[in-house]
């Protein structure tokens, strides 16, 4: 199989020269969309107001992390998480690096606009992947996912 990029007659008539030539080859002619070359004109969102994404916030002091996920924007979360009630607030009122840790430092993990039962599925996945220390709720971390095809 050999793949080219379909140009107008110019393309056809290479193909047929092609054909002339006994060569065992089989082309593919392929279309690529002007929106896959050019540039998006779109503004991208910054990341203090992402929503519906996984994300991962790491102690800069003893590297521990906390993975989460919410539908809320990024900023909107990161300040519940500095309450003292949370467990982020608290961890990073232990560590001392309360005023080191701000909403630009969280990494974002995955994202998706499926709603939340796939987030929070999202969110288990990369919970077993990481196994991050901060995090309190035991609901995710000893379920199995199952796909079935």
């Amino acid at each position: 199989m050999f793949f080219i990029q379909y140009r107008g007659k110019m393309t056809e008539d290479f193909c047929r020269a092609l054909g002339r030539t006994n060569a065992p080859v089989n082309p593919i002619l392929t279309i690529r969309k002007l929106k896959s070359i050019l540039p998006s004109l779109k503004r991208s969102v910054e990341h203090k107001v992402k929503s519906g994404v996984v994300y991962k916030i790491t102690c800069p002091r003893c590297l521990s992390c906390y993975v989460g996920w919410t539908s809320d924007h990024m900023c909107t979360r990161f300040t519940h998480h500095r309450k003292p009630s949370q467990a982020v607030g608290q961890h990073l009122r232990e560590c001392g690096t309360l005023q080191e840790v701000n909403v630009e430092d969280i990494e974002y993990l995955a994202s998706t606009k499926r709603g939340d039962e796939y987030g929070m599925t999202l969110e288990a996945i990369w919970q077993q992947k990481l196994l991050p220390t901060i995090n309190t709720k035991e609901e995710y971390k000893f379920r199995t996912l199952n796909i079935v095809i």
